[in-house]
């Protein structure tokens, strides 16, 4: 709870702040997250079984609306956003979740970097751009 709340308290200032602002994309970092990014940890139960069941109910978890909220940034100011979790799976539902909620407006200035398996992360790439975001899978390392 500390650490959400700490990463949505930097997530505020950092784009708030003018230098956030004026951060444009890097030439040549396709696939990499920016040193400026902000990392968002989608949090897991530990267990396989329940992140199934997590995965499914992502979108209605409290968690969900600190997600929400930073995306929403890259509809006004430029925003890295790296979004990674110990369960890829609950990863890439929330974030699916997330982009569901954003139909019908436009991210033109989210970097949305979704760290997990690229074969599976390439299936929200349609759905992210068609929000006007950019959008990269980075492999994860663990």
């Amino acid at each position: 709870m500390i650490r959400r709340s700490r990463i949505l308290g930097m997530a505020l200032f950092l784009a708030c702040s003018p230098a956030m602002a004026q951060v444009p994309a890097a030439p040549g970092s396709e696939g990499m997250p920016s040193t400026d990014s902000i990392h968002f940890e989608v949090p897991d139960t530990g267990s396989p079984l329940a992140n199934l069941m997590l995965g499914g109910a992502a979108a209605k978890a409290t968690w969900m609306q600190d997600l929400k909220r930073l995306m929403e940034m890259g509809a006004h100011a430029p925003l890295n956003l790296v979004v990674e979790g110990r369960s890829e799976h609950v990863t890439r539902k929330a974030v699916k979740a997330a982009l569901d909620s954003f139909k019908g407006r436009q991210l033109p200035y989210l970097n949305l970097t979704l760290v997990g398996d690229p074969k599976r992360g390439e299936n929200l790439r349609s759905q992210a751009e068609a929000l006007g975001a950019r959008y990269q899978v980075q492999p994860s390392g663990r």
